[in-house]
C-alpha cells in the first residue's frame, strides 16, 4: 500500500521559507546547515519507506535536481542515500 503522510507532518512552500528565514535571520543558522539537515532527514525518510517495503528494495532511486537550493537539497539526499548503500555493502570510503 502506498505510504501517505498526514498533512500535519509537512510544511507548505510558504511555511518552509518562513521557517528558513527565522532560522537564518533570528538564530544565525547557515543555509548550508539547513540544506544538510533537510537532505539527511529526507534520505532517512526514503530509507524508512524502502525498508518497510521489500518490493521496493531493488528499484532504482532517481533524484532530479534543478538549480538553486532545491538542487542542493537533492544532491544532499543523493549523497546520503549513496553512502547508506555503501555502508550496507560493507564498503568503506576515505576522502582526502
Amino acid at each position: 500500500a502506498p505510504m501517505t503522510v498526514p498533512r500535519d507532518y509537512y510544511l507548505t512552500r510558504a511555511q518552509s521559507r518562513a521557517v528558513d528565514e527565522i532560522a537564518i535571520g533570528e538564530f544565525g543558522m547557515l543555509g548550508l546547515v539547513l540544506m544538510e539537515n533537510a537532505g539527511r532527514n529526507c534520505a532517512e525518510f526514503i530509507q524508512s519507506v524502502i525498508s518497510d517495503r521489500a518490493d521496493l528494495c531493488d528499484w532504482p532511486i532517481v533524484i532530479c535536481c534543478g538549480k538553486g537550493n532545491n538542487g542542493g537539497d537533492g544532491l544532499v539526499i543523493a549523497r546520503h542515500l549513496a553512502n547508506a548503500v555503501l555502508r550496507q555493502a560493507g564498503i568503506r570510503m576515505k576522502v582526502e
